[in-house]
């Protein structure tokens, strides 16, 4: 008799009915934090006054600037110019970080009812998990060259790539790269209370829609007591 034991058919059945309840429950907690971030969105957004709570994004953009980046590569020292970017998120400092950092790449690639994500709005094409200027720009755009040619050679009787093909690759591929950022990180704000996010790029950001900006506050009410104590 065979050590190991024999599935018959009703082995199987029960195997699939097991296997099918797992499935439905791992449904119902993916709706159950979807709904749950959906909540702590809207919470947030009615916190900092953000309207349509439901249709604000929740992110809210902190800084943009340009600045020199001076890095090591290949024997030599290197800079270049690149932006630093930061969002404050819909994410309190209470939550964790594993949470936040998953919630907010989810966030930042979901396409709303337009067919538009945050990315998409802010000019980018995609996203790099590389740390370094030198890792995302320079061998990235190798990597990619690299598989364009092989691509290209399955294709092409030529051994070599031709010139002007080989222009074509390399122009899409450092306009990938140009159009993605880098480096995502989260990092609390002790003073405003929420985990804030940053990554780099290289290309300015488009121009900011009301959905990714903190709201304009009113000061109706305050220059018009300013003008009656002046009057007094």
């Amino acid at each position: 008799m065979n050590k190991y034991v024999e599935l018959n058919e009703e082995g199987l059945e029960e195997l699939k009915q097991e296997n099918e309840k797992l499935k439905e429950e791992i449904d119902k907690l993916k709706n159950l934090n979807s709904s749950l971030i959906r909540q702590v969105k809207e919470r947030a957004n009615v916190s900092k006054g953000q309207f349509p709570k439901k249709q604000h994004t929740g992110y809210s953009l902190v800084s943009s600037f340009q600045k020199e980046y001076r890095y090591y590569k290949e024997g030599n020292h290197k800079t270049a110019l690149i932006f630093e970017t930061t969002f404050q998120t819909p994410y309190d400092i209470s939550l964790e970080y594993e949470f936040v950092i998953d919630a907010t790449l989810d966030d930042l690639f979901k396409t709303d009812e337009s067919g538009e994500s945050i990315v998409g709005k802010l000019g980018f094409s995609g996203y790099y998990p590389d740390k370094s200027y030198a890792d995302f720009y320079e061998d990235r755009i190798k990597e990619i060259k690299y598989e364009l040619i092989e691509e290209y050679r399955k294709t092409h009787v030529y051994h070599s790539v031709p010139e002007e093909d080989l222009k074509k690759i390399r122009e899409y591929a450092e306009n990938d790269v140009r159009t993605s950022f880098y480096n995502l990180n989260v990092r609390m704000s002790g003073k405003d209370g929420y985990w804030n996010v940053s990554f780099n790029h290289i290309e300015p950001l488009a121009s900011i829609p009301p959905e990714l900006r903190f709201p304009i506050k009113n000061k109706r009410k305050k220059n018009g007591n300013s003008k009656e104590k002046e009057n007094k």
